[in-house]
């Protein structure tokens, strides 16, 4: 009897489990509303490296702490490549601090994109207090973040990011399209296998 239940249960179960922070050395596959990809991985270094989808073109971020932009290309080839563009802050990436409840971080930097002028930028980043969220039948302790960012004469930009500490890894959730804000809802969470 004991064994039925046991195989039962064992085919009850899901074919796959909620993303931990274990898999983000293979990575997690974000889905969102718009039917666009993110695949978060943590590299040996402890960064994040971000290959996300828009539009049909594929594109990388270099991330620290799996938030702040440290350098993007087009295509998801490794970093360093000749053609990426790379950010830099008024403080060193160690002094970066990860997103925390309450934190606010103020910074300014410099954006050199391959082939045009160095772009300079203030930034603004305001987290609010930790709550549950459930992705995908997956429940997550979570921090909604807010940034405004001000290229140099430039009108300032707000986005929102929902971050997972657990994993270490920031969503993009709104951003400033050309027709006002555009809202993106995470559709699924996984573990790459």
């Amino acid at each position: 009897m004991i064994r039925v239940a046991l195989v039962t249960m064992a085919l009850a179960s899901p074919a796959w489990a909620c993303p931990t922070a274990e898999d983000m050395a293979r990575g997690v596959l974000v889905t969102l509303s718009d039917g666009e990809t993110e695949q978060h991985q943590r590299l040996p270094d402890g960064r994040t490296r971000l290959v996300w989808t828009s539009e049909g073109d594929t594109w990388s971020d270099l991330l620290q702490h799996g938030h702040y932009g440290v350098a993007y290309w087009s295509g998801d080839g490794l970093f360093p490549l000749s053609d990426a563009s790379v950010i830099t802050y008024s403080v060193p990436l160690s002094e970066l601090p990860k997103p925390a409840p309450g934190l606010t971080f103020e910074t300014s930097g410099a954006e050199a994109e391959q082939g045009r002028e160095t772009l300079r930028f203030t930034q603004v980043d305001n987290w609010g207090q930790a709550t549950t969220t459930d992705i995908d039948e997956c429940q997550f302790d979570v921090l909604e973040g807010e940034r405004i960012r001000a290229d140099e004469g430039m009108e300032p930009l707000r986005s929102v990011f929902l971050h997972i500490p657990a994993l270490g890894i920031s969503i993009l959730t709104e951003y400033q399209g050309d027709d006002g804000p555009v809202t993106l809802d995470i559709v699924s969470i996984e573990a790459v296998q």
